[in-house]
């Protein structure tokens, strides 16, 4: 399984100086999560939640914006030539132009 967003929030949390102690406090928050359904008077199995944020959470937009700023960060330093990012509301994609041998190397070799 790949590291979620808890674990990928702690790198740009440290580099703005914020708290370790509080880093861990949200690591701890999106971390091992679960859900269930309700229909009607009956619920479904509890499931692991392994990617988002719990919706109407205050840190829910904070987080979100560390997010974008990460991804912008990182289409700017992957390639900034080849690399496109469209945000739209809570969404985004990342685009990346293969022009050469080289550059799907360096595409398969960073992800």
């Amino acid at each position: 399984m790949m590291p979620g967003f808890e674990h990928h929030v702690s790198v740009p949390l440290k580099e703005y100086n914020i708290n370790t102690n509080l880093i861990l406090w949200i690591q701890a928050f999106l971390s091992d999560r679960k859900q269930r359904v309700k229909v009607h008077d009956s619920y479904s199995k509890w499931c692991l939640v392994e990617s988002g944020i719990p919706q109407g959470s205050i840190l829910g937009p904070i987080l979100f914006i560390i997010y974008i700023l990460m991804i912008c960060q990182i289409s700017v330093s992957h390639d900034p030539g080849n690399t496109k990012i469209f945000l739209y509301a809570d969404d985004a994609n990342v685009y990346y132009t293969i022009t050469s041998d080289e550059d799907q190397k360096k595409s398969a070799n960073s992800y």
